[in-house]
């Protein structure tokens, strides 16, 4: 059993993508049933909490969605402070912590005419799917039809705006300084259309400022 600690819950189509994070190895993992499915919309796992997980790598892994495990056997232990886990992220998790868009999983990312980020086979496609962006500016809500977007005002930045999943209130403004949880989307492409196959960034969460 490995103690794991959940970062970030997800919205997805009657179902929730759940992140983890060993607190044994300090690497992300993304919590999968037994039967290789995202988590059902009643799921106990809340951000915050500490489980011990009984886990396996999932066979059905597709870079970069390489933290895919999928989860037998379960136990809660404890909820770990708010106020702590920004903390705790940027003290053990230095790897996976980038401070711009040109670094966001390790520069592979490519952008849209609007300015959303994304990868795709026909650029390079990183081993990794979730990762923490430390915020050199403040992002601003914006509501498109609908749908939560953050926006990125830096003239200086390629990426412009990026899509809002996560399962907390939007709030008006994220301020500079704050850690904020990023990831991929699954593979995904319009029908009848000859974009290729993308993954494409969004926002999960984010986390209170160290004090």
């Amino acid at each position: 059993m490995t103690r794991v600690l959940i970062v970030s819950k997800t919205r997805m189509i009657n179902k929730h993508c759940i992140g983890g994070l060993s607190l044994e190895t300090y690497k992300s993992l993304r919590l999968l049933t037994k039967d290789n499915e995202n988590q059902p919309l009643d799921s106990r796992y809340e951000i915050g909490q500490v489980w011990e997980l009984d886990f396996k790598k999932s066979k059905a892994t597709r870079a970069p969605h390489t933290e895919d495990v999928s989860v037998f056997n379960n136990r809660f232990i404890k909820v770990y402070p708010d106020s702590r886990l920004s903390k705790l992220i940027r003290e053990n998790c230095t790897d996976l912590i980038w401070k711009s868009p040109t670094e966001l999983f390790n520069g592979t990312l490519r952008f849209t005419n609007n300015g959303s980020g994304y990868v795709s086979e026909n650029g390079n496609v990183p081993d990794l799917s979730t990762g923490y962006w430390l915020l050199g500016e403040d992002l601003v809500k914006c509501d498109d039809d609908g749908r939560i977007y953050y926006i990125c005002q830096s003239k200086s930045y390629s990426l412009k705006k990026i899509r809002y999943v996560g399962v907390l209130e939007a709030e008006p403004t994220i301020p500079k300084g704050t850690l904020v949880r990023i990831s991929l989307a699954r593979w995904w492409s319009q029908e009848r259309s000859d974009v290729e196959d993308r993954c494409y960034l969004q926002l999960s969460g984010w986390y209170e400022l160290c004090p």
